[in-house]
């Protein structure tokens, strides 16, 4: 006990008041930290879809890895830019079915079907030009998907904006009654009233794409996504639509990544759409050719890191937004 002049003071007393006897001043208490909320030990990461999705954009330049060894090959793509009107009919209504897919085996990879309840046009077939040579005649020996976009902008005057647009971002093949080529304007009815009651389909106003909207394909099958086949470049709307569809005495071709479907029924005024869609492939060229001495070893990860961003991308498989650019 510390003597405070002659006098000791009894025990218990604290040091303040110790100090305060003895003339000094106290020093005022050490202040208690505030206990940590658990918040504040998790590390805050953005959305956790965000980098994973945009992985599968083609505007993204990073490549989808293989989970294998295999070899070298060339990363790249192409775009296709389309508009067309959704009119009103004369006496009929008229809809507009437009599908997209990366085949892995070709430079097309969509087409647009333009019907009503009479009368079917032929299939507007979309390439990407720079891929549209088969093997045979210049182009890549052989190939696979990689990547896939579909960007939709109604460009009608606001106020004018509108109609019905029916989204599917399809993860199965889908059933043709008949070849694609023979279909009927019936058949073709038919199947756009399964596409817009099937559960997944999603229904959106014609005025919501008054912003680009960008709808991306996920791989459906990992083994048909990273192996590689012949070239086929520019292709029919049969030999297309064997890697999506199924119809009767059809060969199924290799379905590598999910199909992109939208239908567009008949405005109350006419609508200005425009479709911008992206592709990206891993392809082989000949040893001789500049692209084939471009050719570069394919990136490697685990099939985990494939299986999450698969995931992620199917969980976003709708239209999402764009900053006002296509």
């Amino acid at each position: 006990m510390a003597p405070v002049g002659r006098y000791r003071l009894p025990k218990g007393v604290s040091k303040a008041k110790r100090a305060k006897l003895a003339g000094k001043t106290p020093k005022a208490p050490r202040p208690k930290a505030s206990p940590k909320k658990r918040s504040q030990f998790v590390r805050k990461t953005g959305p956790p879809a965000h980098g994973t999705v945009s992985s599968l954009d083609p505007l993204n330049p990073s490549r989808i890895p293989t989970t294998t060894i295999d070899g070298k090959a060339f990363g790249g793509g192409g775009v296709v830019k389309t508009s067309f009107t959704a009119s009103l009919g004369a006496t009929l209504p008229i809809r507009h079915l437009v599908f997209f897919t990366n085949t892995g085996r070709g430079g097309t990879i969509g087409f647009r079907v333009q019907f009503d309840t009479a009368t079917a046009l032929a299939p507007f077939m979309y390439t990407v030009p720079t891929y549209a040579d088969a093997d045979t005649s210049g182009g890549p020996t052989s190939g696979r998907a990689e990547k896939l976009s579909v960007t939709l902008l109604n460009s009608t005057q606001k106020l004018s904006a509108g109609g019905v647009v029916h989204v599917l971002n399809s993860t199965q093949r889908v059933a043709f009654p008949a070849a694609p080529s023979a279909m009927s304007a019936a058949d073709w009815g038919t199947f756009a009233d399964t596409i817009a009651a099937h559960p997944s389909t999603r229904l959106h106003g014609g005025d919501n794409f008054a912003i680009p909207r960008v709808m991306l394909a996920h791989p459906t099958n990992s083994v048909e996504y990273e192996r590689f086949g012949e070239w086929a470049g520019t292709q029919t709307v049969d030999e297309f639509a064997v890697h999506c569809a199924i119809w009767p005495a059809a060969l199924p071709g290799s379905r590598s990544m999910s199909c992109c479907i939208c239908l567009i029924e008949e405005p109350p005024v006419a609508q200005n759409y425009t479709i911008v869609a992206r592709s990206t492939w891993y392809t082989r060229w000949p040893l001789n050719s500049i692209v084939g001495q471009s050719m570069r070893d394919m990136p490697i990860a685990s099939l985990g890191l494939l299986n999450s961003v698969k995931k992620s991308a199917e969980a976003n498989s709708g239209f999402r937004a764009t900053k006002g650019t296509a």
